[in-house]
């Protein structure tokens, strides 16, 4: 019998810092978790442009928690078993990440991770985060299997990056442009922003 493999969405996360100079991370942190979520292909990650096009459907935002009857609507839509969201804040160049895991069926909340770190250790950061809810969800890689090193962890190219993706998931390809030449120009080897 085929393996049937459970999925998972990243829905985003929740800006409580006072500026908004870090909204930047939402998109970056979502991006890293949901590759290192699909990291040895155990779960399978729902695609982040169908989650973009739910999240307009529905009219939501990140958040930290959604009502049982939301993440049911969200599982149902997106034909997914599980979903992480949540919140971070930054203190200077330090940013803290809290990360919930949902399951979708019942509409409850599983587990909760959150840890912290430098900003230009944020691949660092979801990877560890990333590396947790796996374990609540009972899968383990091996340490070939790690995606980290697809990622541009320059900070610049980073914030680059995943500011060009966010426009790209809002159908903004003119606007993305500028943002991801300017992640190729800083991190041009580095496969995932070509």
């Amino acid at each position: 019998a085929p393996v049937v493999r459970s999925s998972i969405a990243v829905l985003g996360f929740r800006d409580l810092s006072p500026a908004a100079e870090s909204s930047w991370i939402d998109p970056a942190v979502s991006e890293l978790m949901d590759i290192e979520l699909g990291a040895g292909q155990q779960l399978r990650t729902m695609p982040p442009e169908n989650v973009a096009r739910m999240r307009r459907e529905f009219s939501l935002t990140p958040q930290p928690m959604y009502p049982a009857q939301t993440l049911r609507r969200i599982g149902s839509n997106l034909g997914a078993d599980y979903a992480v969201a949540g919140e971070y804040q930054t203190r200077g160049d330090r940013v803290h990440l809290d990360v919930a895991l949902f399951d979708l069926r019942s509409g409850r909340q599983i587990a909760a991770v959150g840890d912290e770190s430098a900003q230009d250790k944020l691949s660092d950061l979801a990877q560890e985060c990333a590396r947790r809810i796996r374990a609540h969800l009972g899968v383990r890689l091996s340490s070939v299997q790690g995606a980290a090193g697809r990622l541009p962890v320059e900070p610049t190219a980073m914030e680059a990056y995943a500011r060009g993706m966010e426009r790209l998931r809002q159908s903004d390809a003119l606007g993305a442009r500028p943002y991801l030449e300017r992640a190729a120009g800083i991190a041009p080897s580095n496969p995932l922003v070509h």
